[in-house]
């Protein structure tokens, strides 16, 4: 019986050996900010993003830049979950979402001889694209009023290290982090000094009043038509069908921002000093 071995040629052989000790490469198969090496981010939201088997890591995984989390306050604590049955004691925004985001930011913003202040750069977490900012979208379901110096406090780690975007005065200064408030966030106390000293919470805004057309235009134009129903009959001919999500608004959209909650009706009430629209309409 005749045994044929085939051995890897040279290149095939440095490459399957690459980093290991003793082999070409040796200490070289990894960089310092490898967490996400390799994902491009894309502009999709990850809604629910506590139902994830991975919550955060997952939607990071496929290139989200968003990703929401429902709170509710109990006892002092910050629980994430869809409703009251679901909630556990394991479950908080620190532990989902906080200090997993503080570990990440800090691998992405390594103190090295290179680079002795890892603070300074401000990296988000991708990698490819370093300046992308993740949005952390909290949807308050307790009372806004009494949830809200909560969240405000539950920030403190992402805050000291400089991870969340905010504003200043007059400008908005971006960081790794966007922190939208939706569902009962009160208005009135993401524009409070006093409530929101540090401005890095922002309020989810309805579309219609932070919207601006490709030539300036304020205001939505009047839509042609209804948008389309899940599980209705899609005529694929039919631009308006083949293509629900155009350029134009969709119609109602006044009455679809989550973050309704005791929120002014005037559209000048809402700026990019303290809005983000950042929520998905339900036919979306």
């Amino acid at each position: 019986m005749l045994l044929i071995v085939l051995l890897p040629d040279g290149i095939h052989r440095i490459i399957s050996t690459w980093g290991q000790r003793g082999s070409i490469g040796e200490g070289l198969s990894s960089w310092p900010t490898d967490f996400s090496r390799g994902i491009l981010p894309v502009p999709c939201h990850s809604h629910n993003d506590y139902w994830r088997r991975v919550p955060l890591y997952s939607a990071i995984e496929a290139g989200c830049i968003s990703v929401e989390a429902d709170v509710w306050l109990f006892n002092e604590e910050l629980y994430v979950g869809h409703s009251l049955a679901s909630l556990t004691p394991n479950r908080t925004l620190a532990s989902l979402y906080v200090h997993p985001l503080l570990q990440i930011l800090k691998m992405q913003n390594p103190t090295t001889s290179f680079h002795p202040d890892g603070n300074e750069s401000q990296h988000g977490v991708f990698d490819t694209l370093p300046e992308q900012s993740l949005t952390l979208l909290i949807d308050f379901k307790t009372s806004g009023s009494a949830l809200f110096p909560y969240v405000v406090r539950a920030l403190e780690p992402l805050r000291s290290h400089g991870y969340l975007t905010h504003r200043n005065g007059t400008n908005i200064v971006n960081r790794p982090i966007n922190v939208i408030g939706t569902g009962n966030t009160p208005f009135n106390l993401v524009t409070s000094n006093a409530a929101n000293p540090h401005g890095d919470i922002f309020f989810d805004a309805p579309l219609a009043t932070m919207w601006e057309g490709l030539t300036g235009e304020k205001s939505p134009p009047t839509p042609k038509s209804e948008p389309p129903v899940y599980g209705a009959d899609i005529d694929a001919s039919t631009p308006e069908q083949a293509e629900p999500i155009r350029q134009d608004l969709p119609p109602s959209l006044a009455d679809m921002g989550q973050g309704m909650s005791g929120a002014p009706q005037t559209p000048d009430a809402y700026t990019t000093q303290n809005s983000i629209y950042a929520s998905t309409p339900s036919w979306i």
